[in-house]
């Protein structure tokens, strides 16, 4: 099998440094949905920092918020002295909208929702309830940039919506807060990144792109699997342990709380192309659900693809997440999951999560791979179902 390097969107330094010279140009009108203000941040996790502010979020305020996370929209509830109060998401990655709204409180003042890997939530009635109730609903579309499911208005169902677009985009930094005009008129002073910061944000970028471009890409790949390094962010030996902690990295920074989005970031919004990177992750994602579908030990999340969806990566359900974690990114494929619990909050009133938690992973299908990534992809995949004897059940 021909070695590929199926890892996250890198980016010539060339390009990189060419940026910033399109920044004057302003942001791109596709970030700014109508009739909301659009405050443009350092990271997504700062936008949910800046929208605790911005509401007066205080200590004893409850916040409902979804179990299955990575941690980074927790912790600035949490910073801002509130009651982070979880609840459950189920195999599909969908929520229970009656029983969220049954959940609220008179000490609720925010329903944070998710709308995972692209796919939607439908909010309408929870809509309604937090209306009823005077609660704030926040949607999380920190992965569902340029994603718009037929019927689901997403982004604008809620009184705030969160974006990141470091998720989707080859960018050092950036994130937003899109909020309705009735929660907030004003536009907070933000002020620009250190250099350091934007040039340290820029380094993995370049890495990226040169252990695809170079012929040493795969002594690269093998030297990071032997010494122990996980690009992907996620330790292989997690699953062994009962709520392994999350990662530091995911935790809010208060020194940057007040920074804005790079110049750097601002170029690469402006030379983005949002429909062609539409059409290729919904390429990549169609062809690995069309191949991987039956695969025995190997259950994808998702059963379609819905119309005007952009997916963020192609999640799958495994018994045996550390063998698949190891094997899987030993070939270079950037393998993700969030394995990491934040701390002090009710985990075992969620088992639905946790066992995402446990079990799932994803497969890279940004607008930087192609079909021969993804045909090398569902290559190694069926190398693993191999590898964990599979076959010999069938």
């Amino acid at each position: 099998m021909k070695y590929t390097s199926c890892d996250g969107l890198g980016v010539h330094p060339l390009q990189l440094l060419r940026t910033p010279t399109r920044s004057h140009l302003g942001i791109p009108r596709w970030t700014s949905p109508e009739g909301r203000n659009v405050i443009y941040t350092y990271q997504g996790r700062n936008a949910i920092a800046l929208f605790c502010r911005l509401i007066g979020l205080r200590p004893g305020d409850e916040v409902l918020a979804p179990a299955y996370n990575c941690g980074a929209e927790i912790d600035p509830f949490v910073k801002a002295g509130a009651q982070v109060v979880l609840y459950d998401v189920d195999a599909r990655l969908r929520i229970d909208i009656e029983r969220i709204a049954g959940s609220i409180t008179g000490s609720t003042r925010v329903v944070h929702v998710t709308n995972y890997f692209g796919f939607g939530q439908r909010l309408d009635r929870l809509a309604e309830a937090c209306r009823a109730r005077g609660v704030f609903l926040v949607e999380d579309c920190a992965q569902a940039l340029f994603s718009d499911p037929s019927g689901l208005r997403m982004g604008r169902t809620g009184d705030a919506a969160v974006y990141s677009f470091v998720k989707s985009l080859a960018a050092p930094d950036g994130g937003a807060l899109v909020v309705d005009p009735r929660v907030t008129s004003g536009t907070p002073r933000l002020v620009p990144p250190p250099l350091r910061a934007t040039l340290r944000g820029s380094l993995p970028l370049v890495k990226r792109w040169l252990s695809r471009s170079s012929a040493v890409s795969r002594a690269f790949r093998r030297g990071q699997s032997l010494l122990g390094r996980n690009p992907g962010g996620m330790t292989a030996s997690d699953h062994d342990r009962p709520y392994p902690p999350m990662l530091r990295s995911n935790y809010l920074v208060q020194e940057r709380a007040d920074w804005a989005m790079s110049g750097v970031a601002q170029g690469v919004l402006q030379s983005t192309n949002a429909a062609d990177i539409v059409r290729a992750r919904r390429r990549n994602f169609e062809y690995l659900m069309r191949a991987l579908t039956d695969v025995p030990g190997f259950a994808p999340v998702a059963d379609s693809l819905p119309e005007g969806a952009c997916p963020l990566a192609f999640p799958f359900l495994v018994e045996d997440r550390s063998l698949w974690y190891r094997n899987l990114q030993a070939r270079g494929i950037l393998i993700q999951g969030w394995p990491g619990y934040y701390p002090g909050l009710d985990w075992k009133a969620c088992p639905g999560a946790c066992r995402l938690k446990d079990k799932l992973l994803t497969l890279p299908v940004h607008q930087g791979l192609g079909l021969r990534h993804m045909e090398y992809m569902v290559d190694c995949v069926q190398d693993v179902v191999r590898l964990a004897g599979f076959e010999r059940l069938c």
